[in-house]
Order: structure tokens, then C-alpha cells, then sequence
């Protein structure tokens, strides 16, 4: 499911984007980040704070790691805070409250970098040559999270900006095709 999401999400996003070139023959950055902003801060904090009151209410072993937690469901980087924590995701031993948190970040990343990215495929002449640039580093992607899997560090693979990149790439090449 979130693999699905995230194609939605690339297409979604570089479509506006592309919209938006297409009008205007840029990309306002600073307009497109308030925007996201708006949209995902007010409820984030309403989430995250709820959550961590209740959290610290209840005690025990939902207080396990809180703080780095919250740090990383704010500054959107729970999936490398995880990461450097060594906390896997399929592990039960260590709940983690916000452990959802990891697409969000990943979802929140791609939102910051794209739009800085995207100029440089917009220099590619053909819609066709935008997608299969896309489609190129979709895979190469995916194969980092088969080499990643391969390796034996799991949660590396899941929760890598890099690794898990595929399913928001196949969107963009969606939207560039």
C-alpha cells in the first residue's frame, strides 16, 4: 500500500509542478513548500502532540526512544533517525509510537528535492527521454534495495530515502509519459 501511494504521489506532485512550468515557465519554490506546509504541518502537530501527551501519560514502554521520535515526525527525517537508531521495523521488542512516520518522511524529502531536480530532467528535450530518465532511476533504486536486502540490513532497505525511492520515480515517469 504505501509502495501505491507513493507512485500516486510522484505523479500528483510532478503534474503540479509540470502545470504550473507550463503556465508560468517556472516552478515558484518557496509557494509550493508554503503550500505542503500548510497542508501537513497543522495536522502533524496536532498528531504528534496528542500522541506524545497521551504517550507520556500512559509511561512504560511507549516512552521508548520519544523524544528522538518526535524530533524525527517534526523535522521529517524520522526514517534516518530510525536508521541511525538501529530500531527495525519489523521488530516487536521496541515499539516506537511514530514508526509510521517513516513514509511521511520519505514522502516530505521528495517534496524538498524534486522541485530542485526537476529543471535538470525539464532540460531533456522529449516528454519520452523525462520518463525513461525517471524510469532509469527508478530501478536503479529498486536494485539498491535488493542489494541493501541482500546485505541483510532490512530496515535499512525499507526506510531509505534512496532505497525506496522506486515507487515515487514510477509516479514522476507516469506523469512525464
Amino acid at each position: 500500500g504505501v509502495d501505491v501511494f507513493f507512485v500516486i504521489s510522484g505523479f500528483l506532485i510532478t503534474s503540479l509542478l509540470l502545470r504550473e512550468h507550463a503556465r508560468t515557465g517556472t516552478i515558484r519554490l518557496g509557494s509550493f513548500w508554503k503550500r505542503r506546509a500548510r497542508r501537513l504541518l497543522p495536522a502533524l502537530a496536532l498528531v504528534v502532540t496528542v500522541c506524545a501527551t497521551a504517550a507520556w501519560l500512559i509511561g512504560g514502554d511507549v516512552l521508548v526512544r520519544l523524544g528522538a521520535q518526535v524530533v524525527g515526525a517534526f523535522t521529517f527525517s524520522y526514517n534516518w533517525i530510525s536508521i541511525a537508531g538501529d530500531t527495525g521495523y519489523f521488530g516487536a521488542a521496541a515499539p516506537e509510537l511514530f514508526r509510521n512516520f517513516w513514509s511521511l518522511a520519505v514522502e516530505e524529502q521528495f517534496y524538498v528535492l524534486w522541485p530542485l531536480v526537476l529543471p535538470l530532467f525539464l532540460l531533456l528535450p522529449r516528454a519520452w527521454a523525462r520518463a525513461a530518465a525517471a524510469l532509469v532511476l527508478a530501478a536503479a533504486s529498486a536494485a539498491w534495495m535488493a542489494s541493501v536486502v541482500l546485505s541483510g540490513d532490512i530496515t535499512r532497505a525499507y526506510f531509505g530515502t534512496d532505497t525506496h525511492a522506486f515507487g515515487i520515480l514510477l509516479g514522476v515517469a507516469l506523469a512525464f509519459a
